[in-house]
Formats: structure tokens, C-alpha cells, sequence
């Protein structure tokens, strides 16, 4: 645990139960959650990309894997045909690009050092790239800077194909969306499942969207 988690007497773990679902980050995260005796979900921080990391996050315990935005749909359906536990990928949302240990809004002065009640937080922040796209910045309570894409992903129109590739399990990001962009958007992904499962059909493509990585792989 980190100095400004034990400041601000923050303890996630006191939250963990056994035999219920929670979502890991690491290896060290999914040691830990393994031995409380929880259900841990390997979160897509953690880099599956082939036959043997499936093997070695079950060995460790995990019940279930959310694939990396990372992944092409090529590689996704490899890791369907082999996989020991059930799969799962984020279809909709603001992609996480990074977190930092160091808090970007300390450039707009000097830091007092005190996370949960900094009044920089409550106003939005961006950081613009080369080509003028403005990326989301939330910095959390423990001053931690995460760092999000510009374009909102969205790829519910490829839910058939999602399936067919051998993921049982998808979910709506929602954290930088408001009450109705969320409602919005789970309507969206729970009709996309129904007409997928009824007749293999397709909702219409989101405009203005990014499809992510699913067929620009990362090289």
C-alpha cells in the first residue's frame, strides 16, 4: 500500500470477501485475492496475450479474464479457442491510456500534499496532443493521474462477431460518463446482446467513434 493510501486510510482490501468477484490489476493483486479466498477477474492491466498467460493467471486462481483494449479481434478469438476460464472485453467507453504515480496537476502550482480534499480535482482537466485531440485527466484521492482517450470506444455494433470469438462476458465502461450517457449507453449494449443472441443481427455503428484496436492491432 502507498503513503497517501494509509493517510487517507484508504483500504480496498477490507472490502474483499470470499468467494465473491473482484477485479485484480496485477500479479501481486491476484496472489493476494486468491489467498483471502475471493474470486478474482484478471483486469485488462494485466497483459493476457496467448496460451501460456492464460494458464499461468489460472494457476494463480483467476476466475475470469477482461481482455486488454490492446487486442486485435484476430487475437481475441486465439485466446478464445484455448481458453481454461471464461473471457470478457469492455465495448463501450473511454479507453484508460495510463496512470501515473506522479499528479499532472501539481504543474499548476505547489502541492499541500492532501489528495481526497484538492480543489483542482473538481474541475475538468485535459492534455492536448500533437494533432489538437484533448485527452481526459482524473487525477484520484491518492494522487494518481489517469489518463484517457480523447475519442469515447464503442463497439456494440460488433457484438456478434465479439461472441463468436469466444467472449462470454462484455462491459460499459462508465466512468467519465454522467447519469444519462450512462443509461444511454447500457441500454445500448443490452439491445445489442439481445438482437445478436435472437438472430446474429447488428445495432447500428456509433458515429463518432473509435472501434479501439479490434482490427488495428498493436505492432
Amino acid at each position: 500500500m502507498f503513503d497517501e493510501e494509509k493517510r487517507n486510510g484508504f483500504d480496498i482490501w477490507k472490502r474483499v470477501k470470499a468467494d465473491k468477484p473482484v477485479v485484480v490489476e496485477n500479479l501481486g493483486q491476484l496472489l493476494h485475492a486468491t489467498e483471502m479466498g475471493a474470486a478474482p477477474e484478471v483486469g485488462p492491466h494485466i497483459p493476457v496475450t496467448n496460451k501460456l498467460d492464460l494458464q499461468a493467471v489460472a494457476d494463480l486462481g483467476a476466475q475470469r479474464v477482461w481482455l486488454s483494449p490492446e487486442l486485435s479481434l484476430v487475437q481475441i478469438e486465439e485466446l478464445g479457442d484455448m481458453a481454461p476460464m471464461p473471457l470478457g472485453l469492455t465495448i463501450m467507453g473511454q479507453t484508460e491510456l495510463m496512470v501515473t504515480e506522479h499528479c499532472l496537476l501539481m504543474s499548476q502550482g505547489p502541492c499541500n500534499q492532501k489528495c481526497a480534499e484538492c480543489a483542482r480535482r473538481k474541475s475538468p482537466h485535459y492534455l492536448k496532443d500533437r494533432k489538437g485531440y484533448e485527452m481526459p485527466v482524473i487525477t484520484d484521492c491518492t494522487g494518481r493521474s489517469h489518463l484517457y482517450n480523447a475519442v469515447q470506444m464503442d463497439v456494440a455494433h460488433l457484438i456478434p462477431e465479439i461472441i463468436g470469438a469466444g467472449v462470454s462476458t462484455v462491459l460499459v465502461d462508465t466512468t467519465l460518463m454522467n447519469v444519462k450517457e450512462t443509461t444511454e449507453k447500457v441500454a445500448r449494449a443490452v439491445r445489442a446482446r439481445d438482437i445478436a443472441q435472437k438472430d446474429g443481427n447488428k445495432v447500428a455503428k456509433a458515429e463518432g467513434a473509435t472501434s479501439g484496436h479490434l482490427f488495428r492491432g498493436v505492432s
